[in-house]
């Protein structure tokens, strides 16, 4: 009995190294899959999800840069209308003040002018 036990762990033995290396391959991916395929499953899916969101953030994250920039050229062209604006009342402005300058000169000279002439009369 003790001989034929021996004969038959030596015939498993024999079926071990019999299995091909594709097989033992084979065979421990499946026990692999059994022992960490749950969580394997779960990793691959965050992953997806993570992928998915991530690629929702940059989609919306486009459409407010985007909506950003829109804004920030019709402010800025807002801002460049007002200024021209107020450039242009300054200008005119400052043509009122010339003027006024210009007029108050002439009759500082006709004032000049008299007072000459009144002190050459005097004289």
């Amino acid at each position: 009995m003790a001989a034929s036990n021996a004969q038959k762990v030596a015939n498993a033995n024999d079926a071990r190294n019999s299995v091909s290396e594709t097989e033992l391959a084979q065979r421990l991916n499946t026990v692999q899959s059994l022992l960490f395929g749950d969580a394997q499953s779960a990793t691959a899916d965050r992953i997806a999800f993570l992928e998915d969101r991530v690629l929702e953030l940059e989609a919306s994250t486009d459409e407010r840069f985007e909506k950003l920039a829109k804004a920030a050229d019709e402010r800025f062209a807002t801002m460049e209308k007002e200024f021209e604006q107020r450039l242009a009342q300054l200008e005119k402005d400052i043509n009122v003040r010339d003027r006024q300058q210009t007029q108050s000169r002439r009759r500082l000279v006709a004032n000049l002018g008299d007072t000459i002439k009144l002190m050459a009369k005097e004289n």
